[in-house]
């Protein structure tokens, strides 16, 4: 398995006058990631990129002392490459490729910051958002059958440079913030956004085997709905810092894929998925000293995210793959002089929830598996946690120019996390395949030279 990412950013800042000033950023991204078995008779590469061009054009307006505007636009170019693969002529893989997507998505919005008193302050604005897939492409039509199976009837094949199948999404978006005293606040805010462009993976780990693709006519843009509240303290002239937020999401067309989905390389790919609906919820303790030689920040968060998509689990509700009750994060810093500084980082989350065979079963000399129900279990003892050192030497600072050596220390104790399950067939045994657990990383040291001028 490879993955990577290349990114390219510049940015124009240009201020018109002390009222109005405004960014023009140019951004370049291309995630690239493959899957194969390097040799053998199964031998195959199969390779997969997901490319983004965008500008983005924002500019603020201070119209006058209670009331801050913020207006542009954002415009994206995306280049899609599901799949294409290679092999050799003794291979026993038939290796093809998949047609490129290529879509348009744009933006304009609008926000205002309006401070109505000194205790309230409103912040609202709307956005509408669009997307357009853009030809040469083949759109295959289904008709879903009573057993919920989808089948091919015929397909739509859209010319170079035509766009079609366009969606617009309104998004708007509100919050208010009252200051109780001079101390503590009360914040609440409501959004809703649109996402064009969506992931389909059959792991619950991010690997190579995802699968990204644009809106389409069988598969409508995902949006939701989120509510927001917390209460803000801050104690001793600023240098603890506290808030508890609660959240509640709700998310339209959310999408899975069907029981024993193939995603690699299939061009009926859009057959394997199902949508409906998705909530999420939670709520987040945070504190925070910002001041000292001792600096650092805990958080800790509890969230419960839900499906229920018909045609998936038996219409039953589900967790999502990204479901992780609880979640810990202490982040602390100690600056023993002028120079030389420490930092620690622990993080703890709740195990994911994955879908596993329960039991197996023999049938014509093959072992067959008999799964739980959609991501029902948690293993036990392989909740996520890791602990990260670093050393910072601060070198020279003359004039506007500084620089820092860095020596850090990512997973000290070396946990081996869960990061996906395999099955394993026992040599020479009679016993049906084992789970095995597959980690990534150990102890990974890092020297690092920073500068700025």
């Amino acid at each position: 398995m490879e993955y990577g990412n290349l990114t390219f950013t510049t940015r124009w800042n240009h201020v018109y006058n002390n009222r109005v000033f405004s960014n023009l950023t140019y951004i370049f991204s291309n995630f690239d990631y493959q899957l194969g078995q390097p040799s053998g008779a199964f031998e195959f590469t199969w390779k997969s990129n997901v490319i983004d061009q965008s500008i983005k054009n924002d500019y603020t307006f201070y119209i006058n002392p209670n009331n801050t505007l913020k207006f542009g636009f954002l415009s994206i170019y995306h280049t899609l490459k599901p799949g294409y693969g290679e092999s050799n002529e003794e291979s026993n893989f038939n290796i093809h490729s998949l047609k490129n997507n290529y879509a348009v998505e744009n933006s304009v919005f609008v926000e205002n910051e309006h401070e109505v008193s000194q205790k309230l302050t409103l912040r609202y604005g709307l956005r509408l958002s669009s997307m357009h897939n853009l030809g040469k492409e083949t759109v295959y039509n289904f008709e879903e059958f009573e057993n919920g199976e989808m089948e091919v009837i015929d397909s739509t094949v859209y010319n170079s440079g035509e766009f079609f199948s366009p969606y617009f999404g309104w998004e708007p978006r509100l919050s208010i913030r009252y200051l109780l005293n001079e101390n503590s606040s009360l914040k609440a805010s409501y959004d809703r956004t649109y996402q064009y462009i969506h992931l389909a993976t059959n792991t619950a780990a991010s690997t190579p085997v995802d699968i990204w693709f644009t809106s389409n006519p069988n598969t409508k843009p995902q949006y939701m709905d989120q509510v927001a509240a917390g209460y803000f303290r801050n104690f001793k002239e600023n240098i603890y810092e506290t808030s508890v937020e609660i959240y509640y999401k709700k998310m339209y067309n959310a999408i899975d894929f069907v029981d024993h989905a193939q995603l690699i390389l299939n061009k009926y790919f859009d057959g394997e998925l199902r949508s409906g609906d998705a909530c999420s919820y939670g709520a987040e303790l945070f504190f925070r000293k910002q001041q000292g030689k001792i600096t650092g920040w805990i958080s800790y968060t509890y969230s419960k995210t839900r499906r229920k998509i018909e045609g998936i689990n038996y219409d039953k509700e589900y967790n999502a793959p990204y479901d992780r009750p609880h979640d810990l994060k202490i982040v602390g810093c100690y600056d023993i002089n002028k120079r030389f500084s420490v930092a620690a980082n622990w993080v703890f989350s709740s195990s994911l929830a994955y879908t596993i065979a329960k039991e197996w079963y023999k049938h014509e000399n093959l072992w067959v598996p008999v799964y739980s129900e959609r991501n029902e279990i948690r293993l036990k003892g392989n909740e996520y946690h890791r602990l990260d050192l670093s050393v910072t030497m601060n070198l020279s600072k003359k004039g506007n120019y500084e620089s820092s050596l860095q020596l850090s220390v990512y997973n000290v104790y070396n946990r081996h996390n869960l990061y996906s399950i395999i099955y394993k067939q026992p040599e020479n045994d009679d016993r049906p395949p084992e789970m095995k657990k597959m980690y990534l990383f150990g102890v990974i040291p890092t020297i690092s030279y920073n500068f700025k001028f």
